[in-house]
């Protein structure tokens, strides 16, 4: 029995099942090479078996009444911002047409002096709405905080606050699973096989079901997984931060920001949305993409939680 196979422990020992030979072989490969200690590389999959696991609960998991309400909160406080949004998008658009107009004659100077300046009045008005948003962004944050951290006390009580992943980069379990990808263990080959961990499958099917992948991939585990993942799905399946976080509603806050302020003068395309609507402007429709999936149980804001959380029940 290999120094791997002996230090084998936890949540890392039951997931080790459901990787493939290659990934076994890889992983035993950086102890018996000195890379990784038998211990670092255990806590290393404690990690990734623990994220699986929440993952799985933040997605599969019914809502309490308090997160559905959350979750309704933020789809009216989306709507509010969202039509503020796009009233700016159709000044917009309405004083491209006008200039394009002009450029081909159908509109005289003096005509054109005139509606310039009324679609400009019209941006400002709508830009003015736009700037008094901060406060229902704010509550959108809350709201998700709220139900990021309504789920981690759930997860606990039922498997043990143990098993609750952590992002903390200090934690020897981060550390250790930081130096795994380092030496090109790259997860995302290997994620059906924590995925069928945290689903509680049969580890031999896990391991057929994952060889065609390690199969395709690189000795050092550097292809990519079959449906990269977009920035939206990328900060759904992160780690959300402990519960006691103070930063936890200002990085949902930021998130939200950063998705509804993504219009520019140029029409272009939100990196949360990957197709623009004809009836929406691209930031709403990224807020609404996040605002989807926190109705439906996803951890769509893993970068964000609320540092003390308050049902939307009361007020």
């Amino acid at each position: 029995m290999g120094k791997l196979a002996k230090a084998l422990k936890g949540p890392a020992a039951d997931a080790f099942q459901y990787l493939d030979p290659k990934a076994r072989g890889m992983l035993e490969g950086l102890v018996t090479s000195g890379k990784m200690s038998a211990d670092e590389v255990v806590d290393g999959l404690n990690h990734l078996a623990k994220t699986a696991g929440f993952d799985r609960f933040m997605t599969q998991s019914p809502a309490t009444a308090g997160e559905a309400q959350a979750g309704q909160k933020m789809a009216d406080l989306s709507r509010q911002v969202g039509e503020r949004g796009q009233a700016g998008d159709r000044a917009l658009a309405a004083m491209s047409a006008l200039d394009q107009a002009h450029g081909k004659g159908q509109v005289s100077d003096a005509d054109y002096a005139v509606q310039v300046r009324q679609a400009g009045k019209a941006f400002e008005a709508s830009q003015a709405k736009y700037a008094d948003s901060g406060n229902a962004l704010e509550e959108m944050g809350q709201s998700m905080g709220f139900v990021i951290s309504s789920r981690r006390d759930r997860y606990a009580d039922q498997q043990g606050a143990d098993q609750l992943p952590t992002d903390d980069t200090q934690s020897k379990e981060f550390k250790a699973y930081d130096k795994l990808t380092s030496m090109g263990f790259d997860a995302s080959v290997y994620q059906s096989a924590f995925t069928r961990y945290a689903a509680g499958a049969e580890p031999a099917a896990s391991a057929k079901a994952t060889s065609q992948a390690a199969h395709n991939s690189a000795p050092q585990a550097t292809s990519q997984p079959d449906a990269p993942p977009t920035p939206a799905t990328a900060a759904a399946t992160a780690e959300p931060r402990p519960a006691a976080d103070r930063s936890n509603a200002a990085a949902a806050l930021s998130m939200l920001q950063s998705a509804l302020t993504a219009r520019s003068a140029s029409q272009q395309a939100s990196p949360f949305n990957s197709s623009e609507s004809a009836d929406a402007g691209s930031a709403t429709g990224a807020a609404e993409s996040m605002l989807q999936a926190l109705k439906t149980g996803t951890n769509t804001a893993a970068a964000s939680q609320k540092a003390a959380p308050r049902d939307p029940q009361d007020g």
